[in-house]
């Protein structure tokens, strides 16, 4: 089932924003020199994901971004992987991928 391949009580997380990167096709891909500083993401699918249970994103091809609560990244809320394209993830975090819960 849908659930058994995302985790226990999955939820869809809406108004991110993504800045050091584009979320495009599923993956993490680079910026273009026009690109905003920040780029809303498509909504996303979190949940729980006991030790126990294999991660549906496998570690040589996702990433773990951190998520703040605002752009001046004061306050870490949580981190989230990323899926990007395999043994990108230095790349990813040596340019300062994060993702940020913005308000209105």
């Amino acid at each position: 089932s849908a659930r058994s391949s995302v985790g226990a009580l999955p939820c869809t997380v809406a108004g991110l924003v993504l800045q050091g990167a584009l979320a495009s096709a599923g993956t993490l891909s680079e910026a273009k020199t026009d690109t905003p500083t920040v780029v809303p993401l498509p909504n996303c699918t979190i949940a729980y994901i006991p030790l126990k249970q294999d991660d549906p994103l496998p570690d040589s091809s996702s990433v773990v971004l951190p998520v703040y609560e605002g752009l001046d990244r004061s306050k870490l809320l949580t981190q989230l992987r990323m899926p990007c394209r395999p043994d990108e993830q230095d790349k990813w975090i040596m340019c300062g991928a994060a993702i940020f819960v913005v308000g209105e």
